[in-house]
Protein backbone atom coordinates (compact mmCIF):
# COMPACT_ATOMS: atom_id res chain seq x y z
CA UNK A 1 0.00 0.00 0.00
CA UNK A 2 1.38 3.40 -1.00
CA UNK A 3 1.51 6.17 1.62
CA UNK A 4 0.60 9.72 0.59
CA UNK A 5 1.61 12.72 2.65
CA UNK A 6 -1.15 15.35 2.91
CA UNK A 7 1.06 18.05 1.36
CA UNK A 8 1.37 15.96 -1.83
CA UNK A 9 -2.43 15.93 -2.18
CA UNK A 10 -3.00 19.65 -1.56
CA UNK A 11 -2.62 21.94 -4.58
CA UNK A 12 -2.59 25.29 -2.74
CA UNK A 13 -0.88 24.78 0.63
CA UNK A 14 -1.40 28.44 1.61
CA UNK A 15 -5.17 28.07 1.08
CA UNK A 16 -5.12 24.97 3.30
CA UNK A 17 -3.30 26.78 6.10
CA UNK A 18 -5.81 29.67 5.90
CA UNK A 19 -8.64 27.16 6.26
CA UNK A 20 -7.05 25.42 9.26
CA UNK A 21 -6.64 28.76 11.08
CA UNK A 22 -10.25 29.74 10.33
CA UNK A 23 -11.66 26.35 11.33
CA UNK A 24 -9.65 26.27 14.58
CA UNK A 25 -10.99 29.68 15.60
CA UNK A 26 -14.68 28.85 15.02
CA UNK A 27 -17.10 26.85 17.18
CA UNK A 28 -19.24 25.64 14.30
CA UNK A 29 -19.11 23.43 11.22
CA UNK A 30 -17.63 25.32 8.28
CA UNK A 31 -18.18 24.52 4.63
CA UNK A 32 -15.35 25.49 2.28
CA UNK A 33 -13.88 24.44 -1.05
CA UNK A 34 -10.37 23.21 -1.74
CA UNK A 35 -8.34 21.85 -4.65
CA UNK A 36 -6.96 18.35 -4.08
CA UNK A 37 -4.92 16.00 -6.23
CA UNK A 38 -6.50 12.56 -6.48
CA UNK A 39 -4.37 9.44 -6.21
CA UNK A 40 -4.53 9.12 -10.03
CA UNK A 41 -2.93 12.64 -10.19
CA UNK A 42 -6.05 14.36 -11.56
CA UNK A 43 -7.18 17.53 -9.77
CA UNK A 44 -10.64 18.13 -8.36
CA UNK A 45 -12.49 20.75 -6.34
CA UNK A 46 -13.99 19.33 -3.16
CA UNK A 47 -16.39 20.65 -0.56
CA UNK A 48 -14.93 20.43 2.93
CA UNK A 49 -17.09 20.16 6.01
CA UNK A 50 -14.87 20.75 9.03
CA UNK A 51 -15.06 21.46 12.73
CA UNK A 52 -12.48 21.72 15.48
CA UNK A 53 -13.10 19.61 18.58
CA UNK A 54 -14.36 21.95 21.37
CA UNK A 55 -11.97 20.65 24.03
CA UNK A 56 -8.96 20.32 21.71
CA UNK A 57 -9.11 22.95 18.92
CA UNK A 58 -5.83 21.69 17.45
CA UNK A 59 -7.74 18.55 16.35
CA UNK A 60 -10.01 19.05 13.34
CA UNK A 61 -12.49 16.63 11.80
CA UNK A 62 -12.72 16.91 7.99
CA UNK A 63 -15.27 15.47 5.59
CA UNK A 64 -14.55 15.79 1.86
CA UNK A 65 -17.42 15.69 -0.64
CA UNK A 66 -17.08 15.81 -4.40
CA UNK A 67 -19.75 17.08 -6.80
CA UNK A 68 -22.57 14.56 -7.02
CA UNK A 69 -22.96 12.29 -10.07
CA UNK A 70 -26.39 13.88 -10.60
CA UNK A 71 -24.77 17.32 -10.99
CA UNK A 72 -22.16 15.89 -13.36
CA UNK A 73 -24.93 14.33 -15.47
CA UNK A 74 -26.85 17.62 -15.58
CA UNK A 75 -23.72 19.56 -16.56
CA UNK A 76 -22.86 17.04 -19.29
CA UNK A 77 -26.37 17.29 -20.71
CA UNK A 78 -26.21 21.10 -20.74
CA UNK A 79 -22.82 21.12 -22.48
CA UNK A 80 -24.08 18.73 -25.17
CA UNK A 81 -27.13 20.94 -25.77
CA UNK A 82 -24.94 24.03 -26.13
CA UNK A 83 -22.59 22.26 -28.53
CA UNK A 84 -25.47 21.20 -30.80
CA UNK A 85 -26.77 24.78 -30.95
CA UNK A 86 -23.28 26.19 -31.54
CA UNK A 87 -22.68 23.81 -34.43
CA UNK A 88 -25.85 25.10 -36.10
CA UNK A 89 -24.61 28.71 -35.87
CA UNK A 90 -20.87 28.30 -36.53
CA UNK A 91 -20.99 27.79 -40.34
CA UNK A 92 -22.34 31.33 -40.69
CA UNK A 93 -19.48 32.96 -38.76
CA UNK A 94 -15.94 33.93 -39.71
CA UNK A 95 -12.98 32.87 -37.53
CA UNK A 96 -13.10 35.86 -35.11
CA UNK A 97 -16.88 35.40 -34.85
CA UNK A 98 -16.47 31.72 -33.99
CA UNK A 99 -13.88 32.53 -31.32
CA UNK A 100 -16.12 35.23 -29.85
CA UNK A 101 -19.08 32.85 -29.83
CA UNK A 102 -16.98 30.24 -27.98
CA UNK A 103 -15.96 32.86 -25.44
CA UNK A 104 -19.51 34.12 -24.87
CA UNK A 105 -21.09 30.69 -24.52
CA UNK A 106 -18.43 28.94 -22.46
CA UNK A 107 -17.11 31.88 -20.45
CA UNK A 108 -20.40 33.51 -19.51
CA UNK A 109 -23.61 31.54 -20.00
CA UNK A 110 -22.22 28.11 -19.24
CA UNK A 111 -20.14 29.37 -16.32
CA UNK A 112 -23.26 30.97 -14.82
CA UNK A 113 -25.13 27.68 -15.07
CA UNK A 114 -22.22 25.80 -13.49
CA UNK A 115 -22.24 28.22 -10.54
CA UNK A 116 -25.97 27.60 -10.08
CA UNK A 117 -25.53 23.84 -9.80
CA UNK A 118 -25.81 22.54 -6.23
CA UNK A 119 -22.08 21.90 -5.95
CA UNK A 120 -20.76 24.18 -8.68
CA UNK A 121 -17.45 25.89 -7.91
CA UNK A 122 -16.79 29.58 -7.48
CA UNK A 123 -13.31 29.55 -8.97
CA UNK A 124 -11.88 32.29 -6.74
CA UNK A 125 -13.14 30.51 -3.60
CA UNK A 126 -10.81 27.55 -4.07
CA UNK A 127 -7.57 29.53 -4.10
CA UNK A 128 -5.92 31.25 -1.13
CA UNK A 129 -6.96 34.84 -0.48
CA UNK A 130 -3.29 35.84 -0.28
CA UNK A 131 -2.68 34.47 -3.79
CA UNK A 132 -5.71 36.32 -5.20
CA UNK A 133 -4.62 39.56 -3.47
CA UNK A 134 -1.13 39.19 -4.92
CA UNK A 135 -2.57 38.64 -8.40
CA UNK A 136 -4.85 41.68 -8.08
CA UNK A 137 -1.85 43.81 -7.11
CA UNK A 138 0.16 42.48 -10.06
CA UNK A 139 -2.67 42.66 -12.60
CA UNK A 140 -5.49 44.97 -11.39
CA UNK A 141 -7.05 45.07 -14.87
CA UNK A 142 -8.02 41.36 -14.97
CA UNK A 143 -11.56 40.04 -14.52
CA UNK A 144 -12.41 37.41 -11.88
CA UNK A 145 -12.41 34.71 -14.56
CA UNK A 146 -8.95 35.78 -15.77
CA UNK A 147 -7.66 35.97 -12.18
CA UNK A 148 -8.90 32.41 -11.63
CA UNK A 149 -6.97 31.18 -14.69
CA UNK A 150 -3.83 33.01 -13.50
CA UNK A 151 -4.20 31.52 -10.02
CA UNK A 152 -4.44 28.00 -11.47
CA UNK A 153 -1.40 28.63 -13.67
CA UNK A 154 0.50 29.96 -10.64
CA UNK A 155 -0.16 26.58 -8.98
CA UNK A 156 1.55 24.96 -12.01
CA UNK A 157 -1.63 23.30 -13.18
CA UNK A 158 -1.80 22.01 -16.75
CA UNK A 159 -4.35 23.12 -19.36
CA UNK A 160 -6.10 19.74 -19.02
CA UNK A 161 -6.35 20.20 -15.25
CA UNK A 162 -7.74 23.73 -15.66
CA UNK A 163 -10.22 22.44 -18.25
CA UNK A 164 -11.42 19.70 -15.89
CA UNK A 165 -12.05 22.30 -13.16
CA UNK A 166 -13.57 25.11 -15.20
CA UNK A 167 -15.27 23.27 -18.05
CA UNK A 168 -13.69 25.74 -20.51
CA UNK A 169 -12.40 24.27 -23.76
CA UNK A 170 -8.73 24.55 -24.68
CA UNK A 171 -9.77 27.11 -27.32
CA UNK A 172 -11.53 29.27 -24.71
CA UNK A 173 -8.55 28.98 -22.38
CA UNK A 174 -6.23 30.01 -25.23
CA UNK A 175 -8.40 33.06 -25.97
CA UNK A 176 -8.44 33.99 -22.26
CA UNK A 177 -4.66 33.54 -22.07
CA UNK A 178 -4.10 35.89 -25.04
CA UNK A 179 -6.51 38.42 -23.53
CA UNK A 180 -4.54 38.28 -20.26
CA UNK A 181 -1.28 38.80 -22.19
CA UNK A 182 -2.78 41.80 -23.99
CA UNK A 183 -4.09 43.38 -20.78
CA UNK A 184 -0.84 42.87 -18.85
CA UNK A 185 1.38 44.17 -21.69
CA UNK A 186 3.80 41.28 -21.22
CA UNK A 187 5.97 40.35 -24.18
CA UNK A 188 5.32 36.60 -24.18
CA UNK A 189 3.39 33.77 -22.63
CA UNK A 190 6.64 32.41 -21.18
CA UNK A 191 7.16 35.66 -19.29
CA UNK A 192 3.62 35.49 -17.87
CA UNK A 193 4.07 31.85 -16.80
CA UNK A 194 7.45 32.69 -15.21
CA UNK A 195 5.88 35.52 -13.17
CA UNK A 196 2.92 33.36 -12.11
CA UNK A 197 4.99 30.32 -11.16
CA UNK A 198 7.38 32.48 -9.12
CA UNK A 199 4.53 33.49 -6.79
CA UNK A 200 4.72 32.10 -3.25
Amino acid sequence: MKYYHFSSLVIDLLRSMELVVEISSKREVLTKKILLRRLDNSITSLDIYARAFPETPNLILFQFTETSPKSHALLTQMIQTFRVEIQRLKPYLNKPGKELLDQIVYDNALETRIKNLPNGINQLDIVSEARISQLIQLFPCLTNSELAICSFLSLKMTIDEIYSLTGKTSNCLRISFHRILHKTNLSSGKELIRILESMK
